[in-house]
């Protein structure tokens, strides 16, 4: 910045008489910008934004987002120009394919002013051309899962891609003879490194109220159906306005309304399940014996489109039916079924009480539903007398 002062007056010399300085009139001043500086401001255009959308969803539902072009990729197929003949007709078809921007969001809102966003990100841009001039299309894709509070920013980096690029220029044939070909020729080499930025912020625009007294604890008397330690009723500590609270009170009255007394039972446990995909969860079967089981078979079925069974670990009645006992497991995942069998080694005496038979751990391949089902039911009695059981269901949402 400059500063000049004019009153009209100069001396011979070329001097300026300060005497008089007023430095209260503004119109005493002139500022001067430098011109280098202006240059730089108009030439900077290292950062660019692509896009600032504002996408309003509901709690489990996909939003999907995509910027950017439709490359049409050819794709050529040879069929015989007559009945029988040699297939040398070409018949081209054109695939298209995005090149952009791809952002897939399932945002889950809880009680607690918090969002679980399922992302999914995906930044495809032409790489330049390979066999035949078709287009390579490059591709850095993210996924992942990440809970942030409600006005939370996170910031999502790291999609780099560095591309260098030598051509060699000059008179064709001398360009590559040894030493000699320097003279003739240049060497031109291109760096060119992106990066993409994304930050993600949620807001809760309207959720379900709750007063202060919704979010007091209270005590609800819950079965502990999972362990065989002890049989009875023991008391949890829930939240009013959690999931947990849901879940709880849901499985409850399901096994309230199963549970009756006097009927041995074979059940599933949890009897819902909602998640994403690529997601483990354990389905526990349970056993309630009001007589002695020697042995038992029991077969599994699901729909494999949705759910596959990845492992069955067993519980504590497999160790409560002495020493030695006989186990016996198989996963058919193509056909949806599992077997499982189980008998003691004692010949007078069997299993009778409640515990957990097997812990079956599922993994979610596809969206959809699924209904996880017993069948295939036997026991038997050391007098070898049939054991009726009743079962249940477990029903699984996959989003």
């Amino acid at each position: 910045m400059g500063l000049q002062y004019n009153d009209g007056s100069a001396s011979d010399s070329g001097s300026f008489d300060l005497s008089g300085l007023d430095f209260s009139k503004i119109g005493n001043y002139q500022i001067s910008f430098p011109s280098a500086l202006l240059d730089f401001l108009e030439s900077e255009a290292d950062t660019k934004i692509i896009a600032q959308p504002r996408l309003r969803g509901v709690h489990g539902e996909k939003m999907e987002y995509i910027v950017g072009d439709e490359i049409p990729i050819p794709r050529t197929t040879f069929s015989p120009i007559a009945a029988g003949g040699v297939s040398s007709q070409p018949i081209t078809n054109f695939e298209y394919k995005n090149v952009g921007i791809e952002v897939y969001i399932t945002p889950t809102i809880h009680f607690e002013d918090e969002v679980t966003l399922e992302l999914e990100l995906k930044v495809k841009a032409l790489g330049g051309s390979g066999f035949g001039d078709l287009p390579i299309i490059t591709t850095r894709e993210v996924k992942n899962i990440i809970r942030l509070k409600d006005g939370e920013t996170n910031l999502l980096a790291g999609l780099l891609k560095d591309e260098e690029r030598k051509t060699l220029k000059g008179i064709a044939g001398i360009k590559s003879i040894p030493l000699l070909g320097s003279l003739f020729s240049n060497t031109d080499q291109t760096i060119q490194q992106t990066d993409v930025v994304l930050t993600i912020t949620p807001y809760i625009i309207r959720k379900i109220p709750l007063s202060k007294e919704d979010k007091k604890p209270l005590w609800i008397p819950l079965e502990d159906s999972l362990s065989g330690s002890k049989e009875g009723q023991v008391s949890g500590l829930v939240y009013p306005g959690t999931d947990a609270i849901r879940g709880a009170v849901s499985d409850a009255a399901t096994r309230e309304r199963q549970e009756e007394p006097g009927v041995s039972r074979v059940t599933l446990n949890p009897p819902r399940y909602e998640g994403p995909k690529n997601r483990n969860f354990r389905i526990n079967v349970n056993l309630n014996a009001l007589e002695e089981i020697q042995n038992m078979s029991l077969s599994i079925t699901f729909n494999s489109q949705v759910i596959q069974l990845a492992e069955i670990t067993k519980g504590n009645v497999i160790q409560r039916l002495g020493e030695k006992p006989s186990f016996l497991e198989h996963i058919n995942n193509p056909g949806g079924t599992c077997t499982i069998g189980l008998s003691t080694d004692q010949i007078d005496s069997g299993f009778k009480g409640t515990g957990r038979i097997v812990t079956l751990v599922f993994k979610t391949v596809g969206s959809g539903e699924s209904v996880i089902s017993i069948t295939g039911l036997s026991a038997h009695s050391p007098s070898g007398d049939p054991v009726h059981l009743e079962t249940n269901e477990s029903h699984i949402r996959v989003r």
